[in-house]
């Protein structure tokens, strides 16, 4: 039985590294199979000996994987039917549905989940599609003010006029898969309302119902503590109903240093809490009333109203893997003891496992999945080889004694067992958090949580007051502890190899002591702790153009030195390119610092993300535009000047600044113009790095004299007034590369700018349909990561199109 729930849930995660769906001819060749397979199976029933006798364990196994990759797919592929047509996408289009979920508050309004019920166009859309309103119209005039419509509330029935895309993110290496994590919540289209209209105050429904119960109680723990007066009150919300948003990013940046993330949120502990609160509550009720428990026995009602306890924590609490997972374990549990069966703890693991697959068949793709159901089975794992000293007396220090070995171990096991996960997600590890989290998890777990979850029910205003602040003094200590130079550590993604021998290592060194050879698990973990090796060789260069949306960003790779040129646009109060793209890809490739930093000009598309990169990691020198003094931002960068004629050499690689002809000439100019324009030479093989430059600017350097280069990265992202003929017949590019915002307002690449491109044969790519585009120079080798990287659930746009079509 274990080994058949293993192959299911194999089955299910292996479809998630599949390019596309398989087509019906496939279908049909599988269905084949499973009837093979299980015939051959069948014949085993017979009380004599079978030919395949040998065989039915490895047929039942194949056939348990085949059923779970059949049920991925099939769930896929009715999921992927429900698409946006293209044509639909950018117009304004009318529609009526309900709000279902919990609207996200964000910097700029409110985002939530929608569910249509009628389209009043000839365009299909999908069932379920996630909105935004914002609050006031910006630079582009076609958005709506959330003002005129007031606020979004869980339950409601609206009309809204909207307009649509497909669901789209960026596509780096390494970095968070905006489109997995959407088509994981059966979202099949994005877009923003432009205006709107109230039909119903409340639409009854178990997803709207739910809803609208998460909303009140944010909005009572809001009012009791207001954002002004408790600005850290949002971790409460979060403990009572799973907001993540209510927290204000700069104390996730605390929790992360601290290894804490996981106790502000609704973790199986929190779940597990609250079950057996109400559990031994009810049991001691129910003792207390002798007709009743000659009917049923008060230990077995307490685990009913226990379960009952969690399923409606989970519920309200998002439904979230860590508390889905829990769930299901406390389900199987509860039916154990409610019938008296034994059922092993790992059996039960795995039945939460599996349950969790047939739900959300795509929660693989989630970190959050694996690290709760590694970080359960390394309990079990630990609790397993634990000795227990017996006895029927044992003094308070004995008990004592017991609980902190059990603990230290327990701590142990789950720090060893989850640090290859960790560094294979998110590319750091605190090492702080052993001690950290020997404070704040029974402080979180055993004070705060309880007290908010009893003002869930108890709807007593001090018990919120109190939760926070005895929440107070446990940040004070995360905060000093996350600003300790040693809180953590940064690591690059480990190899596939690298990962397998680590997670091999860990559950050999967490075997039980005694056992011969265990400190041989050290050499399996140790490659995982190594630095890094260079892989670029000496003589060589890769270029990185990354993908940050209607911006640019390049990494520049040589043997022993790193360039960044240009550090993306800036999104919001909360994000610019730099924090979310730029240094997560950096630390994940094993990039540490920076040699130097190219800021072009101050256009907050290419500088948007330089504070955060000087503030991140050290950078040796910065060069950017006259108007800009980014180098004194962070003490003990170095200032140069970018000025054409400028030259250095790296491990072989030249670098040389061809524009402006002088910083003097460019201080008046606009800041287009400032654009610094970098080559990048490897023998006779160059890359040429243009920014924002323009016409007059493109004639400027062809006058001055320049040498060919057979990669351009494609000017001003592809506008009107750039990539001229005299550029582009001077360069004779033989790959040119767009970096350029999906959708983006701006219709960047012009069709007339790519035509040009077209009609010279040169090969291009662009980062909105290609991702991060990769290249290697001398050799000459361009790969796109949408191309080598492609997964079923990512779009495939046709090129790019304006945000807004009339």
């Amino acid at each position: 039985m274990p080994a058949l729930l293993i192959a299911f849930a194999s089955g299910v995660l292996a479809c998630q590294f599949l390019p596309e769906i398989p087509g019906w001819p496939w279908g049909w060749a599988f269905l084949v199979l499973l009837g093979v397979i299980a015939g051959l199976c069948a014949m085993q029933s017979r009380r004599r000996p079978a030919l395949l006798s040998p065989f039915k364990a490895p047929l039942l196994f194949v056939l348990a994987f085949a059923l779970g990759a059949s049920y991925t797919c099939w769930r896929s592929a009715a999921l992927l039917a429900d698409t946006l047509p293209e044509a639909a996408m950018g117009r304004n289009i009318r529609l009526t549905g309900v709000v279902d979920s919990l609207p996200d508050r964000t910097a700029r309004g409110q985002r939530f989940h929608f569910k249509v019920e009628q389209v009043d166009s000839n365009f299909h859309v999908p069932e379920r599609i996630q909105l935004s309103v914002w609050h006031h119209v910006g630079q582009d005039e076609t958005r709506s003010a959330l003002s005129d419509m007031g606020q979004i509330t869980a339950g409601e029935r609206w009309s809204f006029v909207v307009r649509l895309k497909r669901p789209h993110g960026l596509a780096n290496p390494h970095g968070y898969d905006v489109e997995a994590r959407l088509f994981e919540n059966g979202i099949r289209a994005t877009g923003y309302v432009k205006a709107g209209e109230r039909l119903d105050a409340f639409v009854p429904g178990v997803a709207t119902g739910i809803a609208l119960l998460r909303s009140q109680i944010r909005a009572r723990f809001d009012r009791v503590l207001p954002e002004a007066a408790f600005p850290d009150a949002g971790i409460l919300t979060a403990l009572a109903i799973g907001d993540q948003k209510a927290i204000p990013g700069s104390l996730w940046q605390v929790f992360a240093k601290t290894g804490t993330t996981h106790l502000m949120s609704i973790s199986g502990l929190h779940v597990t809490l609250f079950s057996g609160l109400v559990a031994l509550f009810v049991s001691a009720i129910w003792r207390r009333l002798p007709k009743l428990v000659s009917r049923f026995p008060a230990q077995k009602m307490g685990v009913f109203c226990g379960w009952f306890a969690a399923a409606f924590y989970t519920l309200i609490a998002g439904a979230g893997i860590p508390a889905l997972r829990t769930l299901f374990m406390l389900t199987v549990g509860a039916y154990a003891l409610l019938t008296g069966r034994h059922v092993s703890p790992f059996k039960i693991l795995l039945v939460a496992l599996v349950a969790v697959l047939l739900l959300d068949p795509w929660a693989g793709m989630s970190p959050g999945f694996w690290l709760s159901f590694v970080a359960v089975g390394l309990l079990l794992w630990a609790a397993m080889s634990e000795h227990v000293i017996t006895g029927e007396q044992r003094s308070w220090r004995q008990r004592l004694k017991i609980w902190l070995k059990g603990f230290g171990r327990t701590q142990w096991a789950v720090t060893i067992g989850t640090l290859p996960f960790l560094l294979l997600f998110f590319s750091q590890f605190s090492l702080i958090s052993p001690l950290t989290n020997a404070l704040a998890i029974p402080w979180v777990s055993g004070v705060v949580t309880p007290l908010t979850i009893l003002a869930l029910i108890v709807p007593w205003d001090p018990l919120l007051y109190l939760a926070n602040a005895l929440m107070t003094p446990l940040l004070a200590f995360l905060q000093w502890s996350a600003a300790l130079p040693v809180a953590i550590w940064h690591a690059p993604v480990p190899s596939p190899l690298v990962f397998g021998l680590a997670i091999v290592g860990a559950l050999w060194w967490l075997m039980p002591a005694g056992l011969p050879g265990r400190w041989l698990a050290l050499f399996l973990c140790l490659p995982l702790v190594l630095p890094k090796i260079d892989s670029v060789p000496a003589g060589q260069a890769r270029i990185d153009v990354l993908d940050v949306g209607q911006g640019l960003a390049v990494v520049v790779r040589t043997h022993r030195h790193v360039l960044l040129y240009d550090t993306g646009p800036y999104y919001s109060s909360e994000a610019d390119a730099g924090v979310r793209v730029i240094v997560p890809y950096l630390r994940a490739i094993g990039v540490e610092q920076l040699d130097a930093m190219v800021v072009t000009h101050r256009d907050t598309d290419h500088s948007g993300g330089a504070l955060s990169v000087l503030e991140s990691m050290p950078v040796g020198w910065v060069a950017d535009a006259p108007d800009t003094r980014f180098a004194d931002a962070v003490p003990g960068v170095r200032s140069k000047t970018c000025q054409a004629g400028r030259d250095w050499t790296w491990d072989g690689v030249r670098f040389e600044f061809l524009h402006p002809s002088s910083q003097a000439a460019a201080k008046n100019l606009a800041s287009n113009h400032q654009s610094c324009v970098l080559q990048v030479s490897v023998g006779d093989k160059r890359m040429l790095l243009t920014s924002d430059i323009e016409l007059a600017d493109e004639q400027q350097m062809v006058a001055q004299g320049m040498l060919p280069s057979q990669i351009l990265l494609v000017p001003h992202h592809g506008s009107g007034t750039s990539s001229g003929d005299a550029l582009l017949n001077a360069v004779q590019p033989e790959v040119a590369i767009v970096p350029v915002g999906y959708r983006n307002r701006y219709r960047h690449p012009k069709p007339e700018v790519m035509a040009g491109y077209e009609a010279r044969k040169i090969r291009t790519y662009r980062t909105d349909t290609d991702g991060m585009v990769q290249v290697d120079l001398p050799a000459m080798t361009v790969s796109a990561y949408r191309r080598v990287h492609q997964r079923y659930w990512m779009d495939q746009p046709s090129g790019a199109v304006a945000q807004d079509e009339q």
